[in-house]
């Protein structure tokens, strides 16, 4: 299978190491290509870059996705990801997201540790907003630089040893989650000393990616998640317009909704 890895955000800093933990975790046979948001923050940090990057994610996938058999949207904001469902027949999992699911298999109560300033906020939000709050117990920011020199990496994974520990310690924390692109495969760094499982975003979307490929769902024909007819869009990109005009042939009456 093929799989579009969509990075949200313009810096192809974060597509490598997303991708480089992607193929960590990658079926043998299983084919990554990658896409750059072109417009938007280098880093999202917040809600206004976070809706500038659902439109990137759209046209993004309306660049690359066509021959693809499914899409990760590398953005722990899950940008635009029920929109990317929506625009397509083809399973598409987000971070956050299938984090979260990964470890509710695995334990009661999630403690989360996020990278950025500002960024706690913003990940409760896309939290609340999946209806999983009550499963978090415990949250720990990291206000560190981006992942630029080994210096920076070794620190980072120091900090997420000292934060995920308290979290199990003190808020009795089952399971912990690192939440950001830039944590993609550094649970594996780290698990063996913390005294619970440790998953990152990469680790649980991709393998659940592929899941769903080979499950192969078939696209409802009714519902929300299919466009409306008759609508016309402008100053789009060519790709994203006839991505949206084509919808997989699938179409609903322009009287319903807005």
């Amino acid at each position: 299978m093929k799989l579009l890895i969509a990075n949200a955000n313009t810096s192809t800093r974060v597509t490598d190491i997303v991708t480089d933990a992607a193929r960590r975790v990658a079926s043998p046979g299983t084919e990554l290509a990658l896409a750059t948001a072109i417009f938007g923050a280098r880093i999202i940090a917040s809600r206004t870059e976070i809706a500038i990057a659902q439109h990137a994610v759209l046209d993004a996938m309306a660049r690359h996705a066509d021959d693809c058999d499914g899409v990760l949207i590398a953005a722990s904001y899950d940008c635009g990801l029920r929109a990317a469902r929506e625009l397509t027949g083809k399973p598409v999992v987000a971070l956050t997201e299938a984090s979260l699911l990964a470890a509710m298999t695995v334990g009661e109560r999630i403690g989360l540790v996020i990278w950025g300033k500002g960024a706690a906020a913003l990940h409760h939000e896309v939290i609340d907003n999946y209806g999983f709050a009550g499963r978090i117990c415990g949250t720990r920011r990291l206000d560190l630089a981006p992942l630029e020199t080994k210096d920076d990496a070794d620190k980072l994974d120091a900090a997420t040893v000292e934060a995920s520990r308290a979290l199990v310690d003190q808020h009795e924390a089952d399971v912990i989650l690192l939440l950001g692109a830039m944590f993609s495969g550094r649970s594996f760094l780290i698990e063996d000393q913390v005294d619970a499982p440790v998953l990152d975003g990469v680790r649980c979307a991709l393998p659940l990616l592929e899941a769903m490929v080979r499950m192969r769902p078939k696209r409802s024909v009714r519902g929300s998640y299919i466009l409306p007819r008759g609508r016309e869009c402008c100053g789009l990109s060519p790709d994203l317009e006839r991505q949206i005009s084509r919808a997989d042939g699938v179409s609903r009456d322009p009287d319903l909704g807005d």
